[in-house]
Formats: structure tokens, sequence, C-alpha cells
């Protein structure tokens, strides 16, 4: 019995010796406890291996910056990802560098919108030129239907002044003493003008026109748009002898535009039987005719030489204002002549006749 005890102390003690870290250190007690391992506290890792590099906020912020800066010089792809290597490798230390380039390839949504946005500045280029096209394309087609337009206008002045004139290119009425046909609109296209002598067996005795609706601003009248008022195309008119009377015309401001902020803007206004018709060159007059009315020629800035008849006593007032008249033979029965009846004209020396006995200014 004594001998096998003595074996197993032997076998307990060469056990005891090939235990790999004592139980007690220094002959101190394990402050873990009696027979607990100790466990070996790790080494600190000074070589940065193993930890997560935070990355700085605003160095991140300054590579989405470049980047997009980038990208809207068209940078993309392979070579905008170069060019942000060498940039994190600028703008961060050595040791940083990769870290910050990582973490940015890490924000696509950023990426993306700016890919969005790129593509919808190409779109609105492409919307901008189809824009573009379109609006030359209808110009081009308008500029055809205009010329198309002029074209058949020009033929069909020309059928009209090769037909002549007839009582259906005016509007007319009776005079009040129904004796006779005044002239209230001419509608026709013909540009040479041979005024009817008769119309529905009656003779053709006035010029007259259509009320606009309007008062005169200096007399307080009614405004009349004349017969031929400011018809531009019209060049060449002759009025029959049958004619004794021409509408007295007026004059006064009308609107010509503006933004109704203090800007509007307004302008002096003839009206008479051929005002404003600026392509009027020749005019034949009826030779019983005793006066030309107040703006009867106004603004027609085209008519230069004018045969007045024989028996003329009066020219009112603004009769030849704005027109082109170089030089004018007044005939020797003018007894008046009424206020700017030349005014804006070409006129450089009038002969007065004898027989004037009032002039206006």
């Amino acid at each position: 019995m004594k001998q096998n005890r003595t074996v197993i102390a032997a076998a307990l003690i060469a056990a005891l010796a090939a235990w790999p870290a004592p139980l007690f250190a220094g002959g101190k007690k394990d402050a873990g406890g009696a027979g607990q391992r100790q466990q070996a506290a790790p080494e600190k890792d000074t070589s940065g291996a193993g930890q997560k590099q935070q990355v700085s906020p605003d160095l991140l912020a300054e590579m989405q910056a470049r980047a997009e800066a980038l990208m809207e010089k068209g940078y993309k792809d392979e070579q905008l990802n170069r060019a942000m290597h060498d940039t994190a490798y600028s703008i961060a230390d050595k040791a940083g560098a990769e870290t910050l380039y990582e973490a940015w390839k890490q924000q696509p949504v950023r990426q993306e919108r700016l890919l969005a946005r790129e593509q919808a500045q190409k779109a609105a280029a492409e919307r901008a030129a189809a824009q573009a096209a379109a609006k030359a394309a209808e110009a081009e087609r308008q500029a055809a239907a205009d010329k198309k337009a002029a074209g058949e206008r020009a033929a069909a002045i020309a059928a009209a002044n090769a037909k002549g004139v007839t009582a259906a290119d005016f509007e007319y009425d009776a005079t009040r003493d129904g004796r006779g046909v005044v002239i209230k609109k001419y509608k026709g296209l013909a540009t040479i003008v041979n005024i009817p002598a008769v119309i529905e067996g009656l003779p053709v005795t006035e010029i007259g026109g259509i009320d606009t609706g309007r008062s005169d601003d200096y007399s307080g009248g009614t405004v009349y748009d004349g017969a031929f008022q400011d018809n531009t195309e019209i060049t060449s008119v002759t009025v029959p002898d049958s004619v004794t009377s021409v509408l007295e015309g007026s004059s006064g401001t009308v609107y010509v535009g503006g933004g109704g902020k203090g800007d509007d803007r307004y302008e002096m206004k003839t009206w008479g039987a051929f005002a404003g018709c600026t392509s009027l060159k020749s005019v034949t007059l009826p030779r019983n005719l005793k006066i030309i009315p107040y703006g009867m020629f106004g603004d027609c800035s085209s008519l230069e030489t004018i045969t007045l008849p024989a028996g003329l006593e009066r020219i009112g007032e603004m009769a030849f204002a704005n027109t082109a008249l170089k030089s004018i033979a007044l005939p020797g029965r003018i007894a008046g002549i009424g206020n700017r009846a030349f005014s804006g004209t070409g006129l450089s020396s009038v002969v007065l006749p004898k027989n004037l006995q009032s002039l206006g200014g």
C-alpha cells in the first residue's frame, strides 16, 4: 500500500512539472481566484493595423465639391477616378489618403445626382435645339406663305387694274336730297382708281366717309374715316367732274402704344378723304371742285405733284400737310388758304394768287 502511494505521488509531480503556466506567480495568490488560469494581456498594436481609420467630414465634403467641379468639366468614369485619387493624396496625409479616396467612392448618391443633372442639362439643350429648329421651320413656312400670299395679291391687283373699278368696289349711299350718290368707302383691290361718274343711274357728287364714333379734339364735331383713308396701296386716283363736294376732315391725337405705366405714346392723326394714302402719287381732281377741305391729302407721303382745278376757291387746313410736294401752282381764284395747309412738305416757295384774302400759318 505505501509503495502504491509513492508511485501516485511521483506521477502527480511529473504532471505538474509539464503544466505550461504556473498556478501562482511570484509566490502570490492569483487575484482571480485559486485554481484559475491567468490570461496574458495582448500587446498594444502601435502600427495602426486592425483599427478602422476615421475620415474627416470636411475632407470628404471637399472631395465631393472637387468631384462636382470635374464632372461639370466633363470628367467621368476612369478619368474621374484617377483625378480624385490624385486629389485625395493632395488634400490628405499619405496614411489617410487611400482611406479618403475609398470613402469618396462609397458616395454613389451624390455622383448619381451629378450624372442626373448632366443628363437633364443635355436633355434641356436638346429640347432648346428642337424648339429652335421648329421655330426656324415655322418662320420658313410663314415666309413661304407670305411670299405666296403676296404673289397672289399682286396677281389679284394686276387683274383688278386690268378690269377697272366698278360700283361693286365701293360702299355708297344716296345724297340727302336723293339726287346723287355719295362714296363712303373704297373696298376694291385696284391701285389705279377711276371713280365712276354714275352709279345706279345717279351721278356721283360727293366723296364722303364713315362715322368713327369719336369727336374731333378741337371742334367737337364727328370724326369720319374718309372714303380712301389710310389705303396704303392705291397709287393713282381720278375723281370725276360730277363730284362737287368732298368730306371735311379733322385731326386729333390717337394712342399708338406703351406699357400703361406713364409711358403711353400718342401721335397726331389727320382724317380726310385721302388722308394716309402713303403710296398715292397721282391725283386728278374734278374741274368743278371749289374747296379742298381740311386734311384731304394729309400724310400722303408719296404725293409730289398735283394739278389744282382752275375754279378752286379755297384750300383748307392741313389739306396737303406732310406730303412730298415740291412745287404747286395755285389758281388765281383762290381766296383763302387754311392754317398749316402745306406744313411738312418740301415746298420752298409758292406764288400766291392776287385774289388771296386770307392766309393761315
